[in-house]
């Protein structure tokens, strides 16, 4: 939503942020955590009176699709209470208790949540079927992610010169494929293929991510724990980069993948859902998760191909600012928000 503030959006309609964060350093996405409830009380009461106060025509959600969607229709209950249309824009894929494909005692009280959305966006036809089938009277569209592309891009100048420079963002745990490019990284010193990993992201805990340093150290990889990144220097890691690599085990349409495609880099990630419908052959490469020889086998053409490291970069590229631009999710959302408003 931040990015699309930036677009006509802001020219359009007259947006007021509320934002339902919570403080804490290391917080990871569909996980209870002993404070939930309390914060869901907050976000309530101060939803009510911000709707009380602005009087908006449409309520614009940010939804997620495992446990966090209790908190979701909490909230999406308190704007149709106040007689308020509801367009949520659901952030993830069907998975979990609350979303389990088989009936279970969740489903009436989810299926009731998902009523409470007039217009319900998801991340990629693909998800938009998967949600179809499990609630066939919920009205949905397809809008990806979005990526700016003016900050996002490739430097004019990228040196060969040196081992391969190949960027990771994320965090850094066993679900991210971390302990994965380990192998790959052992696997490509053998082969005499140089390769300097840069890892932005912290690990879940600071054991694990102390874990991986001292595994790293015995097994002499170049790889650099970045921590943290963001801003200015993440846009910076991107353009020093020559690939990217997400050995990932589960995602949802991560939006570091569309930041490498802007970036203009290869990249090489897994085919778990939905990175497939995010982009080809023409762009990266994707292989089955933890497939580590097609891992190896994909960083080594782009270490040992410099005009193939470069075609499928200039064409991430093409395919960001195509696909993933800001005013092309802002035109398809516009015309949403104008039927809800009307």
């Amino acid at each position: 939503m931040n990015l699309l503030t930036q677009s006509r959006l802001s020219r359009d309609f007259e947006l007021i942020p509320f934002s339902t964060a919570k403080k804490r350093r290391r917080v990871f996405p569909n996980r209870a955590h002993w404070d939930s409830l309390p914060y869901l009380v907050l976000h309530a009461f101060k939803l009510f009176a911000s709707i009380i106060k602005h009087r908006p025509q449409v309520v614009y959600f940010k939804g997620t699709s495992d446990t966090g969607f209790l908190r979701d229709m909490t909230l999406m209950g308190v704007a149709r209470l106040l007689g308020k249309p509801v367009l949520c824009h659901l952030h993830g894929r069907p998975m979990g208790r609350l979303f389990a494909r088989e009936k279970n005692a969740w489903r009436p009280l989810v299926a009731w949540g998902m009523g409470l959305a007039q217009e319900t966006v998801t991340l990629s036809p693909g998800l938009a079927e998967e949600f179809r089938i499990m609630f066939p009277k919920a009205s949905l569209t397809p809008i990806p992610n979005v990526v700016d592309t003016n900050r996002f891009k490739p430097m004019a100048e990228n040196s060969s010169r040196g081992p391969l420079r190949v960027l990771t963002v994320g965090r850094l745990s066993r679900e991210k494929g971390t302990w994965d490019l380990l192998q790959v990284g052992a696997k490509l010193k053998e082969l005499n293929i140089p390769v300097a990993f840069r890892l932005a992201g912290i690990g879940e805990t600071e054991a694990e991510e102390n874990a991986l340093k001292t595994e790293c150290g015995k097994l002499e990889l170049d790889v650099s724990f970045l921590g943290t990144v963001r801003g200015d220097d993440l846009v910076r890691e991107y353009q020093r980069a020559q690939a990217f690599f997400l050995p990932t085990h589960a995602e949802i349409f991560p939006n570091v993948v569309l930041e490498a495609l802007a970036s203009g880099l290869p990249v090489v990630t897994t085919n778990v859902p939905v990175i497939p419908e995010m982009f080809g052959a023409e762009e990266g490469y994707l292989t089955d998760p933890q497939d580590i020889d097609a891992m190896v086998g994909a960083l080594k053409t782009l270490a040992t191909d410099d005009a193939k490291r470069k075609a499928l970069g200039q064409n991430a590229r093409a395919l960001a600012e195509a696909n993933y631009g800001i005013d092309v999710a802002a035109n398809k959302l516009g015309s949403l928000l104008k039927k809800l408003g009307a």
